[in-house]
């Protein structure tokens, strides 16, 4: 009964009960009212108010020798742009070399101007004859006869960036643009057929005490051990080769290896012939009639020894994809520019075809421009023309300014899995300052057409062209198969970089141009 009258008690009297933790807690937060919050609003008053004369301060008009000193430092930025600027033009400009189809003269009106400068009409000979087989084409013909016995996946004229067929008169524009291609794919090229004559050389083996008749040489591959001998009153060249790589070694195709041998001053081709020979081992080289050397030579020294590479014993053996203006996926986000006389001939020509719309719905007797005339600027919102009279890209570069042009790039090859660092490296070295972005690595699982050097083969089933019967494919017994297996499918990303020429350089002259 007591208990139930307590709860009863405690209702009905509730309110008291609750108002003392009420009273506490409305104490607490009254203190907390004043003390805390005081204490950090004078904290952030403080913090305005130094705030406030630091920018009282900038805005005061600064003296006189604070200026100078920025004005001091712009001038130093300035100079040391200039400096780089001088640097890279000084280092690349042996690169834009012009056709040699071209005649001296003609050179001599394109050598002067600077990167995308008009080329005056007065030589339209320039122009015209640019898309003359002997000039434009032959510089690309040249560059693949150069780089054998590496292959393309495809014909080289699809394959590269070129212009296959000219339509118009090439434009200043087009002649510029096509050109800057060439230039950047034959760096490219040729970095890489460097690594293929870096691994043909054979350098002298100092350490061996060999007279000049009787010398050692040693290659990445082998070691050939030559001599001038005599031969039933006959000066030959024999000797020895061993193979001192890690892997099973072919001669190449016909089971037949050349070796450029330097005989006092003179080449001498030297053919050696054999079966595979596994590493480590040596093989006396089959002596052959040819192996005589001319009577009238009288060689008293081996001078130098260069291996001749076929297509299937090049180390880097094909060129799968080559692309400008490729961006990698660490790039893909980035949009590509034209450079500035690019995009002034687009504004031109998207003004007439507006002008020549325009006219044609309103029924307006407005004239419009004629072809190679200036035209009229495009209209705001107008897309641009990405191609150019002939059919070149004009969205090319990350980034174009007067002293400078950035364009990405990717090249995917086929090459012996020992050579990929030395590709690499290669690249980097290149005058045209390239950075890296991006470097893929898959096995080759495709096939090589080593009977038709110079074109074609399949990655995975696709390119090559047409197939000779019983041609590429791949190793004919599996003691091949340990050289083959080698094989990987390189794709690197990367961007260069082209300076332009420096502005206060002097012109070369209209005298003839140095190659």
């Amino acid at each position: 009964m007591a208990a139930k009258i307590d709860k009863e008690m405690l209702k009905k009297h509730h309110f008291w009960v609750l108002f003392a933790p009420v009273a506490l807690f409305l104490l607490i937060a009254f203190y907390g009212l004043m003390f805390d919050v005081s204490e950090n609003i004078t904290a952030k008053q403080k913090d305005n108010d130094t705030k406030k004369k630091t920018l009282a301060a900038a805005a005061k008009p600064q003296p006189r020798k604070t200026i100078d000193e920025y004005g001091v430092q712009v001038g130093q930025l300035d100079s040391q742009r200039n400096v780089l600027w001088k640097e890279g033009w000084n280092q690349q400009k042996d690169i834009y070399i012009w056709p040699k189809g071209y005649t001296d003269e003609q050179r001599s009106v394109v050598a002067n101007l600077r990167f995308g400068e008009l080329i005056p009409e007065k030589t339209a000979s320039v122009r015209d004859q640019f898309r003359a087989d002997r000039v434009y084409a032959e510089e690309y013909k040249e560059l693949v006869k150069t780089i054998e016995p590496m292959q393309f996946r495809e014909s080289w004229d699809t394959l590269l960036r070129y212009v296959k067929a000219w339509g118009n008169i090439p434009s200043s524009e087009d002649i510029w643009l096509a050109m800057e291609d060439f230039w950047i794919q034959r760096e490219l090229l040729m970095a890489v057929h460097q690594v293929n004559a870096n691994a043909a050389r054979f350098t002298l083996d100092e350490k061996s005490k060999d007279t000049p008749a009787k010398r050692k040489f040693r290659s990445r591959f082998w070691e050939a051990d030559l001599q001038i001998a005599d031969y039933k009153g006959k000066q030959t060249l024999r000797g020895k080769l061993k193979n001192i790589s890690d892997r099973l070694l072919v001669m190449g195709n016909g089971n037949t290896m050349k070796l450029n041998v330097v005989l006092s001053g003179r080449l001498f081709v030297f053919e050696v012939q054999g079966d595979p020979v596994e590493s480590g081992a040596e093989l006396d080289i089959k002596p052959l009639l040819k192996h005589t050397i001319p009577p009238d030579w009288k060689p008293t020294s081996i001078d130098s020894v260069e291996q001749v590479f076929d297509s299937r014993t090049v180390p880097v053996k094909r060129i799968d994809f080559v692309r400008l203006g490729w961006l990698s996926d660490r790039n893909k986000d980035l949009p590509l520019k034209m450079a500035k006389f690019s995009e002034e001939a687009a504004k031109k020509e998207a003004g007439a075809a507006s002008t020549t719309s325009d006219a044609g719905r309103e029924g307006s007797a407005q004239p419009t421009p004629n072809p190679g005339s200036p035209g009229l600027p495009a209209a705001p919102g107008v897309v641009l023309p990405p191609l150019s009279q002939n059919k070149l890209e004009r969205n090319r570069y990350i980034d174009a300014t007067e002293q400078i042009r950035r364009m990405p790039f990717g090249i995917v090859v086929i090459t012996d899995q020992s050579f990929m660092k030395d590709i690499i490296e290669q690249i980097l070295g290149l005058k045209l300052r390239v950075q890296m972005t991006q470097v893929n690595t898959i096995r080759f699982h495709g096939t090589l057409n080593y009977n038709q050097p110079g074109a074609g083969g399949t990655g995975d089933g696709e390119g090559g062209g047409v197939r000779q019967p019983g041609a590429g494919q791949g190793p004919t017994n599996n003691r091949e198969d340990q050289f083959s297996a080698n094989l990987m499918e390189l794709t690197i990303y990367g961007i260069v970089s082209m300076y332009e020429r420096f502005a206060d350089e002097k012109p070369v002259g209209k005298g003839p141009i140095k190659k």
